[in-house]
Parts: structure tokens; C-alpha cells; sequence
């Protein structure tokens, strides 16, 4: 099944946008960079125009967690860790 995916361009970077999950007037954006798939980030958006880093560990947390909404909790936690290595690895670079 192809399904094409909607692009957007962050620091000169183009990242597939993988989900949109909202919550509370937030939107989190969960994002796969299209040259390279080891490179994620999630960003969020308050106005559905400007997307911004997370403000830190809680938030990005919380945005972990609402993206598998407690269905699967073992894999949610995994990834949690698993996004949180790639996120702060992106930081320092």
C-alpha cells in the first residue's frame, strides 16, 4: 500500500510527517527524517501554523505516551526511551 506522505521542512531538513495526535489544544507532530529514518523528532504546534521543540523531558514524555494512548503500555515506555536517545542526540549536534 503507497500512501504519500505529507513533508514538512524543519531547518533545512525535509521530515515525513508520521502522526498528528492532539491534546488539550496542543498538536504533537511526530516526525521521520525522509533522507535518513534514524533521525525523529516531535514537535508541537499550539496554532496549527508554528511548530516548535517540546519545552522537555515531561512534555516529551506525555507526547510518547499519547501517541500509543496507554493501548500497548510496555512498547509505549520502549519507545519513550527510544525517542528520548534520538532526541537528545539531535540536541547536541
Amino acid at each position: 500500500m503507497d500512501k504519500e506522505l505529507e513533508i514538512m521542512t524543519v531547518d533545512g531538513v525535509d521530515y515525513a510527517i508520521l502522526k498528528e495526535v492532539k491534546n488539550v489544544g496542543t498538536t504533537y507532530v511526530f516526525l521521520s527524517n525522509v533522507a535518513n529514518s534514524e533521525d525523529m523528532m516531535i514537535r508541537k504546534s499550539v496554532n496549527d501554523e508554528d511548530y516548535v521543540p517540546l519545552d522537555g523531558d515531561k512534555e516529551f514524555e506525555l507526547a510518547c505516551l499519547l501517541l500509543f494512548k496507554w493501548k500497548r503500555p510496555l512498547i509505549g515506555l520502549f519507545l519513550v526511551f527510544y525517542f528520548k536517545i534520538f532526541y537528545f542526540t539531535c540536541i547536541w549536534y
